[in-house]
């Protein structure tokens, strides 16, 4: 089974394996980190947490970094330029996508950053890293998780 990232629904699903021919290789969620904040006063020993939560007392969290590493292939060194090129103007225009992998929806997503690395001497194969940051929770069947 191959995993994938997608956007839109329907007849207006894009997915990163079959409209765009990539193969996920390696993902990474990042660590999720509480917002949290510290502020010394004198002749108090210890920092005073200030930390800010919600009406339920749990904190609010940093923006999530979601890393994808998708393998890329062509027939020709164009081709695989051509296909390069639309998958970074795939890629810059996503705001909430689905990972199958995780089989969750990210939302509020903004790319970060695009780079690709030839991988063979013909160059017809390209390992594509995408980094974007997103909101710290992932909407899941049934609900939220971090």
């Amino acid at each position: 089974m191959s995993y994938y990232i997608s956007t839109g629904t329907g007849s207006s699903e894009e997915r990163s394996d079959t409209t765009y021919g990539m193969t996920m290789t390696d993902a990474n969620y990042g660590e999720v980190k509480a917002r949290t904040a510290f502020v010394s006063l004198p002749y108090r020993q210890g920092a005073l947490d200030c930390t800010a939560t919600d009406a339920n007392s749990k904190p609010y969290y940093e923006r999530r970094t979601i890393t994808y590493e998708f393998l890329v292939q062509a027939n020709s060194a164009s081709a695989l330029n051509t296909a390069l090129g639309q998958a970074r103007a795939w890629f810059s225009g996503i705001t909430t996508f689905y990972d199958s992998f995780q089989d969750a929806t990210f939302t509020e997503v903004r790319l970060d950053g695009c780079k690709d690395e030839y991988i063979n001497m013909f160059c017809t194969a390209a390992k594509l890293t995408v980094t974007f940051t997103a909101h710290p929770y992932m909407t899941v069947t049934g609900g939220t998780r971090l």
